[in-house]
């Protein structure tokens, strides 16, 4: 693995329906900052003028599309109709600045996608 790790859940083995706890969390494993750190290490980026594979493109859409699932439904969530979500999420930290700071960061990291797409 060359760049930063991606997080733990970030696979297609993660089997609950909401990312973990850690994952709301501003620091530490498996936080929002553990993922914009991974993006922010840009990792699409060809490497000797090889393009990312496409098991990374995959690894770099399954994360980012399971994380602003999760950020969507913390900052678009009806206070008075969450009693069904986990406390977790129903504490979260987040708000729309965050969701949108991550959608920044996509569009960030997609901008190597064309590299990959022959």
């Amino acid at each position: 693995m060359i760049g930063r790790p991606a997080p733990k859940w970030a696979e297609w083995t993660y089997k609950n329906e909401h990312l973990p706890a850690t994952f709301h969390k501003m620091k530490g494993k498996g936080s929002i900052i553990q993922l914009l750190s991974w993006l922010k290490g840009q990792p699409l980026t060809p490497i000797h003028g090889q393009p990312a594979s496409y098991g990374q493109v995959e690894k770099a859409l399954l994360t980012v599309s399971l994380a602003l699932c999760n950020m969507h439904i913390v900052t678009f969530m009806d206070p008075d109709n969450s009693g069904h979500l986990p406390i977790h999420i129903q504490a979260s930290p987040f708000e729309i600045k965050d969701y949108e700071a991550l959608g920044m960061e996509c569009k960030m990291l997609l901008t190597y996608v064309p590299y990959v797409i022959h």
